[in-house]
């Protein structure tokens, strides 16, 4: 079994980003703003955004925002938002489910780079539509591309509730939220 997480990483001050979760969770984990992200992760896990637009709209009527899920390591989305609307989805296996192509649809990545402050979309677009194995492996090489703090990548609420962070984050980096 892959691993299964997902976050949502703002443009914006800790203190925000806390206030925003905690209005919309019983429980989240905020971790620290690094390279100006702030990156929370909501319990519930593994439901591919739908949990994380609410938050994710809200948010992103001050500053940009990017909701991150791996799904068993098979499927990586993306979706950014800017001004209170997606804007913006990466899926790197839309058929996943049973319904359409399974390679990576990488149409809307250069909305998505511009979303996020990036200019050189060659690189991000690169990585996003090679072949991966491992989803969570795409995220690794992609989150520095786009300018997102590496704990990125596998910074989920089951796992950093149980201990298991990524590296460069410790237990006492997070704010806890609700039952968190």
């Amino acid at each position: 079994m892959g691993a299964f997480y997902d976050s949502i990483a703002a443009r914006l001050p800790r203190e925000a980003v806390a206030k925003a979760v905690g209005e919309a969770y019983d429980a989240a984990l905020v971790g620290p703003t690094r390279q100006g992200w702030t990156i929370a992760a909501p319990d519930g896990e593994g439901r591919l955004h739908d949990h994380l637009a609410e938050v994710a709209v809200v948010l992103s009527r001050q500053a940009p925002v990017l909701c991150t899920t791996v799904h068993d390591d098979d499927i990586l989305l993306l979706q950014a938002y800017e001004g209170g609307a997606l804007v913006a989805t990466y899926d790197s296996c839309p058929g996943y489910f049973g319904e359409g192509p399974t390679a990576p649809d990488v149409s809307q990545v250069d909305e998505l780079a511009r979303v996020l402050g990036i200019v050189d979309t060659g690189p991000v677009t690169a990585v996003l539509s090679a072949d991966y194995d491992l989803e969570t492996d795409r995220l690794s090489d992609v989150a520095p591309l786009l300018g997102l703090p590496p704990y990125l990548v596998l910074f989920g609420y089951d796992y950093a509730a149980e201990g298991d962070l990524p590296q460069g984050l410790e237990l006492d980096d997070l704010q806890r939220l609700g039952t968190a």
